[in-house]
């Protein structure tokens, strides 16, 4: 993820099972971080499953708006 603006604002994502369920794999915020933030998580997640990226928009902890959660597999 990569957030360029000083504007306070904050990109975080989640990658979640596809199935629905609460649980999710890996989560990245540029929460804190001086502009320009690039952050990246890595790590082995099981091959074949089939998963979900939601990319959200933060302002402090205030939720502003998020994307659709976009199809990824390992």
């Amino acid at each position: 993820m990569k957030d360029n603006r000083t504007d306070g604002m904050s990109i975080n994502g989640t990658v979640v099972h596809a199935s629905g369920t609460s649980s999710y794999y890996r989560y990245a915020s540029t929460s804190g971080l001086k502009a320009p933030a690039l952050v990246r998580k890595s790590g082995n997640l099981a091959e074949e499953r089939k998963l979900q990226l939601r990319p959200c928009v933060y302002k402090g902890s205030a939720m502003i708006a998020c994307g659709p959660y976009y199809s990824i597999h390992a």
